[in-house]
């Protein structure tokens, strides 16, 4: 086991970004390690968060006797980031092989605590992975939609309304805590843009060999289901264009220009995307009539499944529990 410490670096984006493939590509350098989603700073970042967790024991007055004992060290947000960053670091040291000054931390639901990881890790380096909201709608539909990209959006609605928004406030709050990229950029000119990032990070470029990143292998039953296909060791150009045809229907077309809308112009600036231009090139779709029955059903379940879902009845749940169950009565 290596007895010196390893730097985190973090690769933050939203689920169909081309993530895994820039981490593949950066971890073809013998100097930075990576494996599987870790995920682990997920539970560890919402310990104290009463309404966060779902758990087989109160996770409210747990909560509260977290914050409690926090608080009995005398500077309880000094002591809560502290502990993550001990933790982290021994598992990053034991994950990493001897030679790695890295260890990749690719996890993308890390975008809804990403101004966490900036506080608490604050020497360490974030990567920022862009791609155009409507290919990354457009991939979530037809990567895990079935029957070739049926309605699903209601089971990301954290990444699409909470997530990308938290990640864009992040680097607004600290653009200089993050190296910028696009997927679009990345496609077009990767010897480019991972040869920037390894100048970033103080690596040289020369040691990695980015188009091996095929060869690199991720071990792990939560990641990419695609990761081990002939399609995801080349770099696909073809991609960039696909969520035209996953969009083309006239309920599609209008749900995007929504949610296009909601995210406004001053977050996708600072995306690199401009508004007009992704709502003109949606008006510009040729229309199709390909899922309109089944999104015309599945829609509906949609505003079903936001008004209903587990975290928002667990919420309800919480604040009843609260009222007539007030923590002062189990001291």
């Amino acid at each position: 086991m290596r007895s010196e410490l390893i730097s985190p670096l973090f690769l933050l984006s939203m689920p169909r970004s081309g993530s895994t493939m820039l981490q593949r590509m950066l971890a073809t350098h013998p100097q930075i390690a990576t494996g599987p989603e870790p995920t682990f700073l997920l539970p560890l970042l919402k310990l104290t968060d009463a309404d966060a967790v779902a758990a087989t024991f109160d996770q409210r007055f747990t909560a509260a006797a977290i914050e409690d004992f926090l608080d009995s060290t005398g500077d309880a947000s000094s002591t809560y980031d502290e502990l993550v960053r001990a933790a982290a670091e021994v598992a990053y040291r034991r994950a990493a092989g001897d030679d790695a000054r890295y260890f990749l931390d690719k996890t993308p639901k890390y975008h809804v605590v990403a101004h966490d990881l900036v506080r608490i890790f604050p020497d360490s380096p974030a990567i920022v992975l862009w791609r155009n909201p409507l290919a990354v709608i457009g991939s979530i539909l037809a990567t895990w939609g079935g029957g070739g990209g049926r309605w699903n959006l209601q089971h990301f609605r954290l990444d699409l309304y909470e997530g990308l928004p938290a990640l864009i406030d992040a680097v607004v709050r600290d653009p200089a805590r993050f190296h910028v990229v696009s997927y679009e950029t990345l496609v077009s000119a990767p010897d480019d843009t991972t040869g920037a990032i390894f100048d970033h990070l103080g690596l040289d470029p020369a040691a990695a060999r980015v188009a091996r990143f095929g060869d690199v292998e991720l071990r792990g039953r939560i990641q990419d289901q695609n990761v081990g296909s002939e399609g995801f060791k080349t770099v696909r150009t073809d991609r960039v264009d696909h969520w035209r045809s996953v969009l083309a229907n006239p309920v599609r077309r209008a749900w995007c220009r929504r949610y296009l809308r909601w995210l406004g112009h001053d977050r996708l600036a600072v995306m690199g995307y401009d508004l007009d231009d992704l709502m003109a090139e949606l008006a510009a779709l040729p229309s199709s009539s390909r899922f309109l029955l089944s999104d015309a059903v599945k829609m509906p379940y949609d505003y079903a499944y936001r008004t209903l879902e587990l975290g928002m009845a667990g919420r309800t749940a919480h604040r009843i529990v609260r009222r007539r169950f007030p923590l002062q009565a189990h001291k």
